[in-house]
């Protein structure tokens, strides 16, 4: 038998060493679709006999190309052929692991808004630029460090933003609410 093509079928680079231990006789693939076309890489005959081969053809980590594709005893094909559907159910199992511990969130954006506490005059506002998650945006006022304090003093008020042709029909306004003195209910 002659030296036969084979392909790596992993994004990531493969080694093939023989399990005979000689360190010197081994093959590298670069990772499937390699722009330098390392990813086919030729096989000696030796190498196609021997155990991490055959495995990692059964295993698809390697495909063997063209009319030469060694034949493999019966049985032994049985064997790796079952060791490749462990392995291929131990990696589904670990990739749905992986995504159930993965947060999924819709909005992850984040905004740049002024700060509405007072400036330190107390004619204006503070205007210090503060991060704000989209989902946060409308339901916590923007507030800078100096003023998180402050939160509890500011309602959310909507108002209609038709100044501008291309923004959202509304938006929020927040509005530091104060205490006054009471106020007697008119008698009658």
């Amino acid at each position: 038998m002659t030296a036969v093509l084979t392909r790596n079928t992993q994004p990531g680079p493969l080694v093939l060493q023989p399990a005979d231990g000689n360190y010197n006789d081994y093959v590298v693939w670069q990772g499937a679709g390699d722009p330098d076309g390392q990813d086919v890489q030729l096989v000696s005959a030796e190498a196609v006999q021997t155990v991490p081969f055959q495995r990692a053809v059964a295993r698809q980590l390697l495909v063997v190309e063209g009319d030469d594709v060694p034949a493999v005893d019966p049985a032994v094909q049985a064997y790796l052929d079952r060791q490749a559907a462990i392995a291929e159910a131990a990696r589904a199992r670990a990739e749905a692991e992986l995504n159930d511990k993965i947060e999924h969130t819709e909005n992850r954006e984040l905004h740049g808004l002024g700060c509405v506490g007072p400036d330190a005059r107390g004619t204006g506002t503070c205007n210090t630029m503060v991060s704000v998650s989209g989902k946060d945006k409308d339901k916590i006022p923007p507030l800078c460090s100096q003023h998180k304090h402050l939160a509890l003093h500011y309602v959310a008020e909507v108002v209609a933003d038709n100044d501008k042709v291309d923004a959202k029909p509304e938006r929020t306004r927040w509005i530091r609410t104060t205490m006054g003195p009471r106020e007697k209910a008119p008698t009658q």
